[in-house]
């Protein structure tokens, strides 16, 4: 794998879209490259159940044993630089960053719904 690409196509999925709702899920892919998947530990207490039934969460969460915490150590270093590319990057952006405590991609993201 090779993380020289300047974008990071990004997609993340949430417990709701308040801000006080956790991230489950993070997709990314470099330039051509198969996207990553990483499920993360996140809590269910406040999550929207409709939210969690738009985005899959009941099919596709894989179980608790298996939730990634290397995503977050991982995902900032691999995003160094990078332009964001997405569906709103800007949700995901600041849902990482809320996440990360930084930001560690370029300023600047390429929506491709605009």
């Amino acid at each position: 794998m090779t993380l020289s690409h300047d974008l990071a196509f990004i997609d993340t999925e949430t417990t709701g879209l308040t801000l006080d709702h956790d991230i489950w899920e993070i997709a990314v892919a470099f330039g051509d490259e198969d996207p990553f998947t990483f499920q993360v530990p996140h809590r269910l207490t406040n999550a929207d159940p409709q939210a969690l039934e738009i985005n899959g969460y009941f099919n596709r969460f894989i179980g608790w044993e298996r939730v990634s915490r290397l995503a977050d150590y991982d995902l900032p270093r691999w995003l160094e630089g990078k332009t964001l590319v997405g569906a709103n990057p800007a949700f995901d952006a600041y849902r990482l960053e809320k996440r990360w405590g930084r930001a560690t991609w370029h300023y600047r993201l390429i929506d491709v719904e605009s």
